[in-house]
């Protein structure tokens, strides 16, 4: 049968678990008008001011930065993103958010990052959660701002002792309307005890290791990609513990899985495609991955949403999706790979499948890469697997 539209990881407890209010927090404060004459201050490798509060939150439950509007103008002059590290965690400003910032704004800006790191009462019943509770505010000229478009990257701290598969980690963010936590995936560190995600929004934040298997996952090379993309909330399974591998994947699905792994807003689009019914599963998956330009259909309107997926257009959009995850414009020319079968591969998806490969991500078999041959679900879930350790997402 059709895949079952993904739930958020263990839905049903992470309702339960209510964020830290902000009134019982003790703060550290902290005013910055300068970018000089401190010692707090330093230049990291990536060529980020960072202010090292290290120190400053060790007996409270964070601090409250205070940047004067000096500061943000010094920030863009020097072209630099801004990092703050606290004992609770860290926030990095990339340069482009400071910019939006500043256009809209001339006024100071107040960042309060705060957290517990023991686990509270309320968090009790949810055994998959591995983390304290990070918190993080930003008030420009004194009005709070939850929703912005240029995603900054957290670092959190995480109870490693409990972590079995870091792969499986992933941060979520408390979403106040609905009461639940929203994934937002990351990359565990297990030598560090810290997970690194992006947000869009501020909120309060935990981090959660959910248990996924499938008895009828057996091939050894596909067990695990299968099993950790299911526990980060990526793909599920057709029904209760079956995740039906050696079907073939429809283009439907595939795409739910590529949207799903970017973590972002769905596209506000609608009806783009006339084969995709408003009310299908994965509408918005399509219609989000067409808005970035992942998936472009088959032309004259149609999506074939429940066609299988061929091995060279699968390439294609794992290319696409690299591309996307690090900001890049594609590469002017790819080396061809030199498979048996290089000349039955179509002109549109040369540049993938020999990207790919030479990446190894798909690699064919026997010297030939079969373009025109459908993908299993679990042949695709072990791409997307091996294409999200080579970007540094898992």
């Amino acid at each position: 049968g059709p895949e079952i539209p993904v739930e958020e990881p263990n839905a049903d407890s992470r309702t339960k678990s209510k964020p830290l209010a902000a009134g019982e927090l003790s703060l550290k404060g902290v005013l910055v008008d300068s970018l000089s004459g401190s010692d707090d201050w330093s230049m990291d490798q990536a060529g980020f001011y960072s202010l090292d509060l290290t120190q400053d939150a060790i007996l409270s439950d964070g601090v409250r930065v205070t940047l004067s509007y000096g500061v943000l103008d010094q920030l863009l002059a020097a072209g630099s993103g801004l990092r703050i590290t606290t004992e609770k965690g860290e926030l990095i400003f990339p340069e482009q958010w400071i910019r939006n910032l500043s256009e809209d704004e001339k006024q100071s800006v107040v960042v309060v990052i705060a957290g517990r790191n023991e686990k509270d009462q309320e968090f009790s019943d949810d055994p998959s959660r591995v983390s304290g509770q990070l918190s993080i505010t930003v008030t420009v000229g004194g009005r709070p701002m939850t929703e912005f478009d240029a995603p900054v990257r957290v670092v959190m701290p995480v109870q490693k002792e409990e972590i079995r598969n870091g792969q499986r980690v992933i941060a979520c963010r408390y979403d106040e309307g609905t009461g639940t936590w929203v994934p937002l995936g990351g990359k565990a560190d297990l030598d560090a005890g810290t997970i690194t995600f992006r947000t869009a929004h501020f909120s309060d934040f935990a981090a959660f290791e959910t248990v996924r298997s499938f008895a009828d996952v057996t091939a050894a090379w596909a067990k695990e990609p299968v099993e950790v993309l299911a526990s980060r909330g990526l793909i599920s399974g057709t029904k209760e513990g079956v995740f039906d591998p050696s079907r073939t994947i429809t283009r439907a699905e595939f795409t739910a899985i590529v949207v799903r792994s970017l973590y972002g807003k769905p596209a506000t689009e609608k009806g783009t495609f006339s084969d995709v019914a408003l009310d299908a599963w994965y509408a918005d998956a399509v219609e989000t991955a067409a808005a970035l330009g992942i998936m472009s259909g088959m032309g004259k309107d149609r999506f074939a949403p429940l066609d299988s997926m061929t091995r060279e257009q699968l390439a294609t959009i794992a290319y696409r999706l690299v591309n996307q995850m690090q900001n890049k414009e594609p590469r002017e020319e790819v080396e061809a790979y030199g498979f048996a079968d290089q000349n039955a591969i179509a002109p549109y998806a040369v540049d993938g499948v020999n990207y790919l490969a030479s990446k190894g991500i798909m690699i064919g078999s026997f010297g030939a890469f079969d373009p025109k041959a459908n993908l299993t679900r679990q042949e695709a879930a072990v791409v997307l697997y091996r294409l999200l350790e080579y970007v540094g997402e898992i």
